[in-house]
């Protein structure tokens, strides 16, 4: 389905709104697939509601003789997470049975591929409304080790959508659904400039970004578990993460650190009254909290587990 199918469906399909509060679970099937639901409701002041299909961290590793070396590393990645790329279809199917545009958060692909690519360009960029890059799709496996924020694999990356994927904006039923790349974690003074236009235009405004912005409770519930080092959150303060390199004896942790710039621009997010939500994934795990402002952060937990999130915004 193309995105302007999408769009009309978001404006025209929604009839109702959640009425059991703002997060509930269940279960649904599509495709013989027993998905998770979890239903999410912001409120952003709308005449009209809207609903949307949210989902983070497929990790299809799709590779083919032309990555030769990244081979052994996707039959493995494939076989531990129950091959995804089995997942992408009924997924797209009951956003569609059920009229709600679909919007990814990142980490879709586990690592960049020529195939990976082709899938990137003539599935999810035909089958998403809007698509908010991770920091899976920026790194490339050469057989043992990944690459890192790879210049040609960003590149390869981006040009698979028509719109920009370090800052979008997309308007839709009176609601600014702006999608904003913080893959490494950090912002840019770009992205801030443009996203300041964004504020003027006075619309309530929803973010898509693959990694969640700091808050005290996506901190310590994620670091709950007890595998989890390192809270892997967008402007982390540093004094979190210096308690936590000397706990676990991990000083990479530190490289967590955002810029001073980040730090500002994930404050003022967090502040602005017209945004409303944040809908973010990397975490592979589901954590909602509430900003100063009033706005809702929420976290998919990974699609590759069988997680999906249905968002009304009323």
């Amino acid at each position: 389905m193309l995105r302007r199918s999408f769009l009309d469906c978001a404006v025209k399909g929604t009839v109702g709104i959640l009425s059991a509060g703002l997060f509930t679970k269940g279960f649904a099937q599509e495709d013989s697939v027993d998905f998770n639901i979890t239903k999410v409701q912001i409120n952003a002041g709308l005449k009209k509601p809207l609903k949307f299909l949210h989902i983070s961290d497929l990790h299809m590793a799709i590779c083919d003789g032309r990555d030769p070396k990244s081979l052994p590393k996707a039959h493995g990645r494939n076989k531990l997470m129950h091959n995804p790329q089995n997942l992408w279809k009924p997924i797209v199917q009951y956003a569609r049975k059920r009229n709600m545009p679909l919007l990814c958060t990142g980490d879709i692909l586990d690592f960049g591929t020529q195939k990976g690519y082709e899938f990137l360009s003539e599935s999810v960029a035909e089958d998403t409304y809007v698509f908010s890059s991770g920091n899976h799709e920026y790194f490339r496996w050469v057989n043992p080790a990944p690459e890192y924020n790879v210049k040609d694999v960003i590149e390869k990356t981006k040009a698979c959508f028509k719109y920009d994927l370090e800052f979008s904006s997309h308007i839709v039923g009176g609601l600014n659904i702006i999608s904003i790349d913080n893959a490494n974690m950090n912002f840019t003074p770009r992205q801030y400039e443009l996203y300041l236009k964004e504020v003027q235009r006075g619309l309530p405004i929803i973010i898509l970004c693959h990694t969640p912005l700091y808050t005290q409770k996506f901190y310590e519930q994620f670091l709950s578990d007890p595998e989890n080092k390192s809270p892997n959150l967008c402007a982390t303060p540093v004094e979190k993460l210096q308690h936590l390199a000397e706990k676990f004896g991990n000083k990479g942790v530190l490289n967590q650190r955002a810029s001073a710039f980040t730090e500002m621009f994930a404050a003022q997010i967090k502040r602005e009254k017209l945004v409303k939500g944040v809908l973010c994934g990397h975490l592979h795990m589901q954590i909602n909290d509430t900003f100063e402002s009033g706005a809702v952060q929420t976290c998919a937990d990974a699609a590759f587990k069988k997680e999906l999130q249905e968002i009304t915004i009323c």
